[in-house]
């Protein structure tokens, strides 16, 4: 483990010295985000482009992609990404723990269908961190992932690493996803308060406009106390129906104040009342296994 450790540490050092080196060069010339430099280097690595091969080390690293040692760039890249997102000050509450995204992969995979193709859109108001970790968990040829983006620098920089790790990826303007014809089979959504202003409204347009089976939303654990609940729980049944709400463990987050939790909506199975579910810590892995194969006969089975 600790070996696996310094070489995601001597990856991320290698991708950020890349980076840097490509920072110093353009931004004498233009105002430059280092999210931008990160999206060269990574389109630079992948094609072997000749920039990249008069850059020391970078052999070692397009090695590494040709051994196919993707979990541990991916891991790495995490660290370059924080650097990213402090230089375009934004909250690093944007990211969210790769173990959320096991626990909704396990949720939602009696939602799948790996015989047929099936469209799992993302709609990522945070930095696409959330979905993007899923679409990995769920790789499969398929399932086509369509990621909801604003912000057209996060959008490429998705693109790219996208590429870079072998898992296809669209990403679209949410402007641009509503003017189309939706045929999503599933919705996974980063809607919380860190990155939504109204998530009530955002999940009632959403679930207006997508004719998915099932949707999970990640959201706050405090969503039912909010103001407007009566008014969400009005308007939301006329689009689609809550089917559980999830308690996130508490061991992935520091106080009460920041829990979060899934909310979980169906369009297909009939559901009377929404379940109310609370995760275990994950070291109960038999309590934790139990609670998410209960949630997911609520849902779905």
């Amino acid at each position: 483990m600790k070996e696996i450790n310094q070489t995601i540490n001597q990856i991320a050092d290698l991708i950020d010295s890349l980076a840097m080196a490509y920072y110093d060069e353009h931004s004498q010339k233009r105002r430059l985000y280092y999210f931008e430099a990160l999206t060269k280097v990574l389109e630079f690595l992948r094609t072997e482009d000749e920039w990249i091969n008069t850059q020391e080390d970078s052999h070692d690293f397009i090695a590494l992609l040709k051994r196919g040692s993707l979990d541990i760039i991916q891991q790495a890249l995490f660290f370059v990404e924080v650097k990213g997102l402090k230089h375009q000050n934004y909250v690093l509450d944007c990211l969210v723990p790769d173990g959320i995204s096991l626990l909704s992969g396990f949720i939602l995979a009696p939602f799948l269908d790996y015989e047929n193709p099936q469209t799992v859109v993302g709609v990522n108001f945070g930095v696409g961190h959330f979905f993007f970790n899923q679409s990995l968990i769920w790789k499969h040829p398929n399932l086509i992932f369509q990621a909801i983006e604003n912000d057209e620098l996060i959008g490429r920089y998705l693109t790219e690493k996208a590429l870079l790790l072998n898992q296809p990826l669209e990403v679209k303007k949410i402007t641009d996803w509503k003017k189309l014809n939706d045929y999503s089979d599933l919705v996974i959504g980063d809607i919380r308060s860190e990155v939504v202003l109204n998530p009530f409204q955002t999940i009632i347009e959403l679930e207006s406009l997508t004719n998915a089976e099932a949707s999970l939303y990640l959201v706050d654990a405090s969503f039912f106390k909010g103001p407007g609940i009566s008014y969400f729980k009005e308007q939301i049944n006329k689009v689609s129906q809550l089917a559980a709400f999830v308690l996130l463990p508490d061991a992935f987050f520091q106080n009460e104040r920041v829990k979060k939790a899934f909310l979980i909506l169906t369009k297909t199975k009939k559901i009377t009342e929404m379940g109310v579910f609370a995760l275990p810590n994950i070291n109960d892995s038999q309590f934790l296994q139990k609670t998410l194969s209960d949630i997911r006969a609520y849902i779905k089975e």
